[in-house]
């Protein structure tokens, strides 16, 4: 007998115009030197969604052209700094597919994803506390299992998605610089429910001597927002999902699916068919002190 295919989209989130178009997400930014005006740096900040290139249904969306990216200064309370900045998405999407990749599956089955990416340069004022980057969205697709929907409209249930980064202040970096990880783009596999899986959620870290450690941990919620353009973004620090029982940020897929802390393989046992929000946290390291988070 046939077992029932599991797709587990371990790309951070599946969000949606309550239909199913963007797959996930990440925020991440790279060092490019000394600013223009006295004690700022420079950053490339880029966003990069995915989308399910065969989603059906109605209110499918294409990726967006535009997206709103927030600043906000990493202090409690938190403020943003300047406004919301617009990016436009760099060239044409790229196609991301993986063919039976587990022997259990027979037939012509594919997991294929439309990447697009949004890139901008802005220039940052280095303070004790640093920023965090966001990117933050309504909603997800109806069907998954592992969280709770919420009353989005008076008539919609569901649930949103917050992508995030932070750059680390002085207070962290002193008087050095940084570049975050960025994953690799192998984290999407399609395996039999209740077969054993292994998915490689690894990063690279552009800065020499900088280690990295993973975890599973609670993906962010919609905030404020409750359609798909909505820019009514809630500020840091972001709110977790809620769960279904039996399920946790912590253990996303169940009790049967862990992921090393060194390698950032996630590994074990999958679940029951379904759609899964699984997110993994990097903890950035350098010279044995954690100097900044990161998250897909």
């Amino acid at each position: 007998m046939k077992k029932a295919i599991l797709t587990i989209l371990l790309l951070g989130f599946l969000i949606t115009t309550y239909a199913g178009h963007i797959a996930g997400g990440e925020i991440y930014y790279a060092y490019l030197g000394p600013g223009n005006s006295p004690n700022t740096a420079r950053y490339q900040i880029t966003l990069r969604l995915f989308k399910d290139c065969n989603a059906t249904g109605n209110n499918i969306a294409d990726l967006p052209t535009l997206v709103q990216i927030g600043i906000y200064n990493n202090t409690s309370p938190s403020s943003r700094y300047g406004n919301l900045i617009t990016a436009a998405k760099s060239g044409a999407n790229e196609q991301l597919r993986l063919k039976n990749p587990d022997p259990c599956i027979t037939g012509d089955t594919s997991v294929c994803y439309e990447l697009a990416k949004y890139s901008f340069t802005t220039e940052l004022p280095i303070t004790s506390a640093g920023y965090i980057v966001m990117y933050q969205t309504c909603c997800r697709t109806t069907a998954i299992t592992n969280i709770v929907k919420q009353q989005v409209t008076s008539n919609t249930l569901g649930e949103g998605a917050t992508y995030s980064c932070t750059i680390p202040g002085t207070n962290n970096l002193g008087s050095g610089t940084n570049s975050s990880p960025v994953f690799a783009l192998k984290d999407t596999t399609l395996v039999c429910q209740n077969s054993p899986f292994k998915i490689d959620f690894s990063a690279t870290d552009p800065d020499q001597g900088d280690s990295l450690s993973y975890s599973l941990c609670a993906a962010f919620d919609r905030g404020n927002t409750t359609s798909a353009l909505d820019a009514n973004y809630s500020f840091p620090p972001f709110n977790p999902v809620g769960y279904v029982s039996g399920f946790s940020g912590t253990n996303p897929l169940g009790p049967t699916a862990t992921i090393d802390p060194v390698t950032g393989i996630i590994s074990g046992t999958a679940p029951a068919n379904g759609y899964y929000v699984v997110n993994v946290c990097i903890t950035e390291w350098r010279n044995g002190v954690a100097i900044s988070e990161h998250r897909k």
